[in-house]
């Protein structure tokens, strides 16, 4: 029996773990009132306070103040600062019309990491507060003032949410914007304020300085090079431009050629088809690609054009309806560099790690699929309409997706500026001088910024807007970018506008192997129209990626005689339709057991089915017990002599052989190859396997359409 003492020793313990689990959160919890004569209201541990001036609260109004944990990704900006006192939620009971908010300075509360070896730690000088954007997502700094007198700092609440006080680190750091390292010093003069000012002008310089570096040639690397294209170059410039500057290649792919080309030069151009059929901009449209590139992609696929920012690559889909014979043209554009630098300053105040973007990466890499689709409905209407398709591919995947608020705006924010960037470098599609031509996307930046973020609470963004609007005159603040820009461009292409061109010929127009990428369901869970479901629900477990998935979301259960190893899961996790035949675009219901996780693609997946050229027509093989040859070859596909009804009376005795440390299809040439021959016992002597052509090749996708 538990004494009474004992009772009171595990009640203490219970109450001591409700301080520690939720007391900061409740019992800390500190409450004040002010009046209509306005006055200061500060936490029980006098480390925060409100401001209020006479007459903003009209009546007697309870300010809280509730310590909170802030689980927020860091972004660029966070690196150069260090939190002394962590977030606190300031709310008012009735509406006040304005205050500031304020910290008391704790110089021990300045980690040690906030100064390099051998600089002075940060004081009340390099402190500031930051205030919490819902909307994004992220901290943003406040034009803080010192009282130096009283101990404190104070800012201007913009609204009432998460605030913390911090100070900007002493020394030199590397902070990575997007993907370039941006060095940035910051010494003991510096304040909160002014580490936004570096990072941008490092930003600046960073993306400035590029145009005059030398050409990564790991970007440009074309394989498999499809041999059966001839791409010559021309150019109306005389000079470095014949030194390899530019080059195109055509590299084969399991969607379609696409056709790669170089920017050597520092200078950012675009390229266009001329409106070939079957010739389209390459899209970016994977969720772990890079913000700026997904811009770029975006931008391009509405203008029709291909962006290659100064030496980088630009790419287009080549189709199997595209001329013999067709142009690219290529002609000196800003809109990438602005692009470029626009996104890169957004890009400062959203979370950096991977965890925290992928959400908005996701919304946009899916809205990039539908697009398209969105521009093939009414293509003369979505030349005209600026980013409509774009923003209405957007919003349907934000419906789609239950992204959540948060989430969705980060999606527009960058939406937004991609638009106004897209618009606004056209004005200075005609400038010759690089010094204007620095000023100008530097302009174009602060008015997209500005525009992006006015949809937005965003009135403590305003500042750092203004904040960018100093550093317009990019060529005074920092004169090197200006002066190795001119010198990079003027040496190359003198004061001419410049326009290159690649002719494309495709040479050998003998049948090469048809790639087909089937996806059976659509985003919201209906099967894709043209498939037909055969009712049922067998259960299945033990679902992974499957072995056919081209794309992620697509698993292999068990048992195999589930027929489950081509799965697309719907959105409650549990219900599967499962691929039978690809040429038949049968699928079956199937029920999982438990919800299943999502997956990736596999890097190099296994066709889902065959065409062959003497008329057989196979599908991978489903587990089970198969036979065997005395050579080592194994059945990896069963075939059908008449794809259109697979029984007993259809089925082939020759399978798709594969053997360990071979390659089961031969892609060396445009027309691919498989092994054929028949199977039985393991020790069974057969003739060599017959190579045989492959039609058709059949790959499971996610993308709602047939790729």
């Amino acid at each position: 029996m538990v004494s009474v003492r004992t009772r009171w020793v595990l009640t203490a313990v219970v109450l001591v773990a409700l301080l520690v689990v939720a007391g900061w959160q409740v019992f800390l919890r500190d409450k004040g009132t002010i009046g209509s004569n306005g006055g200061e209201v500060w936490s029980a541990d006098g480390t925060v306070g409100v401001v209020v001036p006479i007459g903003a609260a009209p009546k007697p109004t309870h300010v809280t103040f509730t310590p909170t944990q802030d689980a927020t990704a860091p972004a660029p900006l966070s690196a150069l600062s260090a939190v002394v006192r962590p977030a606190v939620n300031i709310s008012f009971d009735k509406r006040v019309s304005s205050a500031e908010v304020a910290f008391a300075f704790n110089q021990a509360a300045v980690p040690a990491d906030a100064a390099q070896p051998g600089q002075p730690m940060p004081t009340i000088h390099n402190a500031g507060i930051e205030v919490f954007n819902e909307d994004i997502g992220a901290w943003i700094p406040l034009p803080t003032i010192v009282d130096e007198a009283r101990n404190q700092i104070r800012a201007v609440a913009p609204h009432f949410s998460l605030f913390r006080a911090v100070v900007s680190k002493v020394g030199s750091f590397a902070v990575k914007v997007r993907d370039k390292l941006v060095e940035v010093t910051l010494d003991a003069a510096k304040s909160l304020w002014d580490t936004f000012y570096e990072l941008t002008v490092g930003t600046l310089k960073v993306i400035f300085r590029d145009l005059t570096a030398t050409f990564d040639e790991s970007k440009y690397r074309c394989e498999p090079l499809d041999g059966s294209y001839r791409i010559d170059f021309h150019s109306d410039v005389i000079g470095p431009l014949g030194l390899g500057k530019f080059a195109a290649c055509m590299i084969a792919g399991r969607d379609g050629d696409r056709m790669l080309i170089k920017n050597g030069t520092a200078v950012p151009f675009s390229f266009t088809a001329n409106g070939a059929a079957g010739v389209k901009p390459t899209l970016q449209d994977n969720a772990d690609a890079d913000v700026v590139a997904m811009a770029q992609s975006f931008a391009g696929t509405l203008l029709g054009r291909a962006l290659a920012p100064g030496l980088d690559t630009a790419g287009f889909l080549v189709g199997d309806d595209a001329p013999s014979t067709f142009e690219v043209d290529g002609s000196v554009s800003w809109v990438a560099v602005a692009i470029d630098l626009t996104i890169a300053l957004v890009t400062v105040f959203l979370p950096e790690s991977r965890a925290a973007t992928v959400s908005y990466r996701t919304v946009l890499a899916a809205a990039m699929k539908k697009m398209p689709v969105k521009l093939a409905k009414d293509t003369a209407a979505a030349a005209t309409s600026g980013s409509g398709p774009a923003r209405e591919a957007v919003e349907e995947t934000i419906e789609e997706t239950h992204a959540s608020p948060t989430i969705a705006d980060q999606a527009t924010l960058v939406l937004d500026a991609i638009d106004c960037a897209t618009i606004a470098a056209n004005s200075i599609s005609e400038v010759r001088d690089w010094a204007a031509v620095a000023n100008a996307v530097v302009g174009i930046a602060r008015k997209c910024l500005s525009l992006a973020t006015a949809k937005m609470r965003s009135s403590e963004l305003k500042d750092l807007v203004a904040t960018i609007h100093e550093i317009a005159d990019i060529t005074k603040v920092v004169p090197e970018v200006g002066q190795l820009a001119t010198m990079g461009g003027l040496a190359l292409f003198g004061r001419n506008a410049t326009n290159v061109t690649f002719t494309v010929h495709r040479e050998n127009l003998a049948p090469a192997t048809k790639v087909v990428t089937l996806a059976g369901m659509t985003a919201s869970g209906e099967p894709v129209p043209g498939f037909t479901v055969e009712p049922g629900g067998a259960e299945v477990d033990n679902c992974e990626v499957a072995a056919a998935a081209a794309d992620a979301g697509i698993v292999s259960c068990g048992p195999n005689a589930a027929d489950a190893d081509v799965c697309w899961v719907r959105p409650d996790r549990v219900s599967l339709l499962c691929g039978g035949m690809p040429w038949l675009k049968d699928l079956h219901q199937r029920t999982a057991k438990s919800a299943v996780g999502k997956t990736a693609a596999k890097p190099e997946p296994m066709p889902w089915g065959l065409e062959l050229s003497n008329g057989l027509r196979c599908r991978l093989r489903n587990g089970g017990a198969w036979g065997g040859r005395s050579d080592g070859y194994a059945g990896a596909y069963e075939c059908f002599k008449d794809g259109t009804v697979p029984n007993d009376d259809t089925v082939s005795n020759d399978v798709v052989l594969t053997r360990e440390g071979q390659s089961l299809i031969d892609r060396t040439k445009p027309v691919w190859t498989v092994l054929v021959g028949p199977i039985g016992n393991p020790d069974e002597v057969f003739p060599p396997p017959t190579s045989v052509d492959v039609a058709t090749v059949y790959l499971a996708g996610s993308a709602g359409v047939d790729k």
